[in-house]
């Protein structure tokens, strides 16, 4: 009785969560992707995946299940604490991040629920002060040895800069948002070939924002994204596989902008082909090229379509040395005046490098480029970064982050730049 009833319990159990606070964005950013890649065959461990039991948090049993409770503590320092163009400032913060994660270890199914906050402290500038926080579940019922279904719930607070993939061109300091996100996958495999269905529905309520001394209303900013996907998968050999996607989204915005125009109501389509890989000692990963196009409701905006780029790439360079790759080609939307959308390109570049065996490091590249279709306005955006991971016992560890990024608008009565050094240290404890 147990058994057969098991795999509905957990779908229902994930699909509650919902009720709680996740993380998504458009194609790119405040979407995550409804069925996430899959190229891992256990042919390569990177970097940051390997396991280290002298060093691993062992977690707490109870029953069938694994906890992970972790926290974080540390302190930072910005030399531009309220992201402006026109003048900057440095301010310290102390920064707090408890979270909590609880795993299965069943030998079918699976079923994994985790929450934790970031607390940031400034000690000055108490505008800047930020309560992020998250949780998440996920449920997998494993029907028979060729199906499952998985259900996911995710809510939570986040955080935009100008240096975020939506944040609003014009408007320098930092925003928040609620989010809620729900999400049913269904997978289905046969000899060489995988199919996956999958549908998710995103909710996104934007804060008011401080910026020049004045409140600035963003409910404009404020939208429901029900997205449906499908994949097809062959397999051409045991590690490599060859892929199409399809992916419908409806777009609806709560209201009307706010000068009483109207929003960006939109649905939109994108087809994608591609191959996913994991050659062994070499590289793993996911390419997809194809076509995304928008139409929206209002005649004010003119439907865009264009090309699409999803990929992401592991190259192992030795034992010790991963490199990662990124890049993205989306059509987002803009929240420029009459513009309805950008195409959003993205490039990211990691290098993760075991030092020793208990001090890994990192640095990491990424530029994107907003552009607005049928205008003359753009963005870019620069960051370089690096850091350090020092590894004491199963129980704490030591990090250190440095960050740099840059942001420059062009175009006729729109140029503007703005940067943003940072850099933190932290102590995690965890068990």
């Amino acid at each position: 009785m147990r058994s057969r009833y098991l795999p509905w319990l957990l779908l229902t159990s994930a699909c509650l969560v919902a009720a709680t606070p996740a993380a998504a964005q458009t194609e790119s950013g405040i979407i995550q992707q409804a069925i996430p890649f899959d190229y891992d065959r256990d042919r390569n461990v990177s970097v940051s995946e390997r396991p280290r039991p002298e060093y691993d948090a062992l977690g707490l049993r109870a029953g069938g299940f694994l906890i992970y409770p972790r926290a974080e503590i540390g302190a930072g320092f910005t030399d531009n604490v309220y992201l402006s163009e026109s003048s900057s400032g440095s301010d310290g913060y102390a920064l707090l991040a408890p979270s909590v994660r609880a795993q299965s270890d069943w030998s079918r199914h699976a079923l994994s629920l985790s929450g934790g906050a970031q607390f940031r402290r400034f000690f000055d500038a108490t505008l800047r002060n930020e309560n992020a926080y998250y949780l998440r579940g996920l449920g997998r019922a494993d029907l028979g040895d060729s199906m499952s279904v998985t259900a996911e719930a995710q809510a939570g607070k986040i955080y935009e800069t100008p240096f975020s993939n939506d944040g609003e061109a014009l408007v320098t300091g930092v925003s928040s948002y609620l989010y809620n996100m729900q999400g049913l996958r269904g997978q289905y495999s046969l000899g060489r070939v995988r199919a996956t269905v999958a549908y998710a529905r995103n909710e996104f309520d934007f804060r008011g924002l401080t910026t020049g001394g004045a409140r600035l209303d963003q409910s404009d900013r404020d939208r429901i994204i029900n997205s449906v996907v499908g994949q097809l998968q062959y397999a051409l050999s045991p590690s490599f596989a060859a892929f199409g996607q399809v992916s419908f989204s409806d777009t609806d915005y709560d209201r009307t902008l706010l000068t009483g125009q109207p929003n960006r109501d939109s649905k939109g389509y994108r087809v994608l082909g591609g191959v996913n890989m994991d050659l062994s000692a070499l590289m793993r990963g996911s390419i997809g090229i194809g076509y995304t196009h928008r139409d929206y409701s209002s005649p004010l905006y003119r439907n865009e379509g264009g090309l699409s780029v999803e990929a992401q790439i592991e190259y192992f360079l030795s034992e010790l040395t991963t490199v990662s790759v990124r890049a993205q080609r989306t059509i987002e939307d803009s929240n420029l005046s009459t513009i309805g959308s950008f195409f959003n390109n993205r490039f990211q570049l990691r290098v993760d490098h075991e030092l020793l065996r208990n001090l890994i490091l990192n640095a990491s590249a990424d530029y994107a480029h907003q552009d607005y279709i049928r205008s003359d306005r753009s963005n870019d955006v620069y960051r370089v970064g690096g850091g350090a991971q020092f590894l004491f016992s199963p129980t704490m560890n030591a990090r250190l982050r440095l960050d740099y990024a840059k942001r420059d608008r062009s175009g006729f009565n729109f140029d503007g730049s703005l940067d943003e050094f940072r850099a933190d240290v932290s102590l995690v404890f965890q068990r």
